[in-house]
Order: C-alpha cells, then sequence, then structure tokens
C-alpha cells in the first residue's frame, strides 16, 4: 500500500509541474483569443523578420560589397561603338 501511495503522490506532482509549464506554453494564444488575433500576431513576426532580412541587406550595402540587384549602369561599363 505504502508503495502505491508513492506512486500516486509523484505522478501528481508530475502532472502539476506540467500544468505549470503549460501556462507558459498556452499563454500567447489565450491571450490572442481569436484566429485572427494569432494570424495578426504571424504577422507581426514576419514583418519582423523582413525588417531583419532588409537591415542585413542594406548594412551589407554599405559595406562596399557588390549589390546584384540591377539598377543603373556604370558609364565606364558602357559598349563602345565600333566604326
Amino acid at each position: 500500500m505504502y508503495g502505491v501511495a508513492l506512486y500516486l503522490v509523484a505522478g501528481i506532482l508530475l502532472l502539476q509541474v506540467l500544468f505549470c509549464l503549460s501556462v507558459f506554453v498556452l499563454r500567447p494564444y489565450v491571450n490572442a483569443k481569436t484566429p485572427e488575433g494569432i494570424i495578426q500576431s504571424e504577422r507581426e513576426k514576419a514583418g519582423e523578420w523582413m525588417g531583419n532580412l532588409t537591415r542585413f541587406l542594406q548594412s551589407r550595402m554599405h559595406l562596399g560589397l557588390p549589390w546584384k540587384g540591377g539598377g543603373a549602369t556604370n558609364a565606364t561599363n558602357a559598349p563602345t561603338k565600333s566604326p
């Protein structure tokens, strides 16, 4: 009987720990409350990712690294007319 009681107490303690951890995992979805709120938070994450990518690319351009994104042509690379 004593062994069964120890297993029950250990099981209950384990469940309590899992429930406490689930609060932190599920909190963002509870705060959103609606599917639209969840989609909005995902859009914000995507916008943050895109902003970080843009800042990274701009920092690479400021370092003098070549940019292969097109744009204005360089006058020194213009073809010459043949006679």
